[in-house]
Formats: C-alpha cells, structure tokens, sequence
C-alpha cells in the first residue's frame, strides 16, 4: 500500500485533479492496477464510466469538464446470492494544483511554503491504496455476494462520479446489497476507523459487532445521519444501505502538506485489515440489508461554489454575494420531484442572501435539523428567471411548491 500512495501522490500526477491530465493518468494507473489483480471490467468491456461533471470555481466560468470512474468486479461465489453486489468504493482525485479548478484548496497551517501541488496522499490516495488490498484478498477468496470495486472520479466537486453511477447504474439499483466508502484512512494514529450514515440500516449495527469480535478492534459508529459529505451519500440518497469508513479530518486536509511524509501506514495497514473483515461480512450476511434511512431529509441536490465572475455573468444582482450553482440531481429525492435542474443558481434561502463562500452545505444541514413539516425557501436564476422551490423537510410525503415570479 505504500507504493500505491507514493505514486498517487507524487508530483507527476500534479495533486489528481478532477478533469485534468494528472486525473486522467491516475485513472489510467488504476486501471493497470485492475487488470493486474484479475478484476473483471464493471461496464461489460471496459472498467470505464466516463461522465461529466460541473467543477467548483473554474478557471474558465461555464466550463464542463470530463473524469471517470474505474470498476472492476469479483463475482460471488454463490450461485444465488452471485446477482447482489456489495460495493467498496473510494474517489481517486484530489485538489490539483494553482491555477486549476479550485474545490477547497487551503494554505498550510503550519506557513510553510506551498509547492503549488496538493498531492492529496490521505484524502485520498490511501483509499485507494485500502481498495486495491481488499480487492486483492477478494480475488483471491471471493464471498457470497459480488463484489463491486470501484474509484470514484471528481468527488471533491460534489461527488459527480457517484452521482453518476446512481443516475445510470451498470447494474440495478435494488441488486446492491450495501455500499463501503472509504475516505482518509491514513490520519490519526492509533484511533480506529469511523462509520458514518450507520443509520441507512439496523444491519450495520449487526455487522460492526461481528466484526469488533472477529477483530478485536470497536469501530465506532458516527454521524448516522445521510449527509452529503462523500460518495456513500448519492447511494443512501436513493435508497441504497451505504456508509463511509474513515476518519475525520486532519490539519492536512485539502492543504499542500496533505503528503505521502505524513501518512501513519502502520495504521493504515491495520484499518485496511479490518476493512476486509467488515467487506466479507457484508457481502457474507445472511440476509439482505433493509434500507431504513430518512429520506425526507434529503435534499437530493449535489452543489458547487461558484466565483464572482460566474455570478456577475448569470446576473446576481451583488456579485459580492455567494451563490452555489446545482451540479447534480438524485433521482427519485425532493430535489427532483421539485425540477431542481444541473445548473441553477441558488441565491438566497428563506429570503437570505448567501454567503460569500456558500457552497450548499448548510442547506443540507439546515434540512436534517428542522423541525418536522419546516419550509425551506431556495430563490433560484434560471436562464435569468427567477423563481422559489420550497422544499418541505421531515414529512412521510412531500407536496412539492415551484411558483415562478
């Protein structure tokens, strides 16, 4: 694994940053990866799903860029279970470097002098790196269930590529049987992996003990919540039991000291062996995880900053004020249902302009936190009209409201 990450996140790949040439060679390492490990190509001959994506705060305002997502397949040894697949994914792109699209590149903590390269070692190469040991120990002893390895492309620009995947699935949406992200695992000495969005099914809780016997490692439950954070989340948006395994955020992130000198592989080896455990009991339980998730907490909406220059092109009436542009739809969510289109412009909720460095967060924490039946009022420019979308949050059904003016 540490020749994984000292390749991902060596120079030459310039930070990885989605839609660039230094993603692109990435994508093309990983798919070497896969051949080398015996995984089948996920899209009938290819281990490629090309989308595109709108990037946060392009150098160029209006630009469309490309990536790609990599899959490869392990199918299950059992003949009738071989038709559900578990997935473990991980997004492969980083922050780039200067003069890219910029999706939440921050200076060094410590003053130091920034290189122009986020190389992006923890978030995320070491995902990788865990996705690529696992997938070798699958291959070599396959479980019940198929087994889905997937890297993620642009997930630092509202996860398009996941987005992507649940738009147009290779495969059913309802053969999935659970979803394992993984994200960060390089940080933290001595602390044990998280697992957040527990919440999308009681059978993770099941699981997490079997594995904390088998181990003899607590991996501790956190944020059970659905929220829009990284690639397990356009999977429990549509109904899919996902979590993420990883830990939080370090004084590294998404900054140029996010290097390979910083990652702890002592413990990254040891999560990646508890990773594998938590996969085979995944993809050995016996019954097929129920999805329990709230969903009328979702917004469905996938979102990205936008910079002054793009605001003032699409007519904001004070540049100066933030606005986050619709990047993505979650089929089937309120976001949906209420014709959010990729594209719209959100100015102001509940009558509030937005801040500066509003990226869509807050609308997503807004709507897991209010009341039962609350009214969140998003004003919106589309093609220079103006029009209100009330999302109604925390009710068994929605009565969607769109009324131009």
């Amino acid at each position: 694994m540490r020749d994984v990450v000292e390749v991902l996140a060596s120079d030459g790949f310039e930070g990885r940053g989605a839609g660039y040439e230094g993603e692109v060679r990435a994508a093309l390492w990983i798919e070497e990866r896969f051949r080398d490990l015996g995984l089948l190509p996920g899209m009938e001959a290819s281990y490629r799903q090309p989308f595109s994506f709108l990037p946060t705060r392009p150098p160029a305002p209006g630009a469309v860029y490309r990536s790609q997502n990599l899959i490869g397949l392990v199918p299950g040894r059992d003949a009738q279970l071989a038709g559900e697949y578990v997935i473990v994914s991980a997004h492969f792109d980083g922050q780039g470097r200067v003069g890219q699209a910029e999706p939440g590149r921050h200076a060094a903590l410590d003053g130091s002098r920034d290189d122009g390269i986020w190389n992006s070692a923890n978030d995320n190469a070491t995902g990788v790196a865990a996705l690529l040991e696992v997938a070798r120990e699958v291959v070599a002893d396959p479980p019940r269930r198929s087994t889905l390895f997937i890297a993620f492309g642009a997930e630092e620009h509202a996860c398009p590529g996941s987005t992507h995947f649940v738009t147009e699935p290779p495969i059913p949406l309802d053969s999935i049987h659970a979803v394992i992200n993984l994200e960060q695992l390089g940080g933290w000495p001595g602390e044990p992996a998280i697992v957040s969005t527990t919440s999308t099914s009681p059978s993770w809780s099941g699981v997490l003990d079997v594995v904390g016997f088998t181990t003899g490692v607590s991996l501790r439950p956190s944020v059970p919540r659905i929220v829009a954070d990284a690639d397990h989340w356009p999977f429990a948006a549509a109904g899919v039991p996902a979590v993420t395994y990883g830990l939080r955020d370090t004084d590294t992130t998404h900054r140029a000291t996010d290097e390979f000198s910083t990652v702890s592989f002592a413990d990254l080896t040891a999560r990646t062996e508890v990773l594998f455990e938590l996969v085979r009991a995944v993809a050995e339980w016996d019954e097929r995880f129920p999805f329990t998730g709230d969903l009328t907490r979702v917004t469905g909406l996938n979102t990205v900053q936008t910079t002054p220059l793009e605001r003032l092109i699409a007519g904001v009436e004070d540049p100066s004020c933030g606005a986050f542009l619709v990047a993505t739809v979650i089929p089937g969510t309120m976001a949906e249902r209420l014709d959010f289109r990729v594209g719209d412009l959100v100015t102001h909720i509940d009558g509030v302009p937005l801040a500066a460095n509003d990226w869509g967060i807050g609308l997503q924490y807004r709507a897991l936190d209010a009341e039962a039946g609350a009214r969140l009022e998003c004003t919106l420019l589309r093609d220079g009209q103006r029009l209100s979308k009330v999302l109604l949050v925390g009710r068994g059904t929605d009565e969607p409201s769109d009324r131009s003016r």
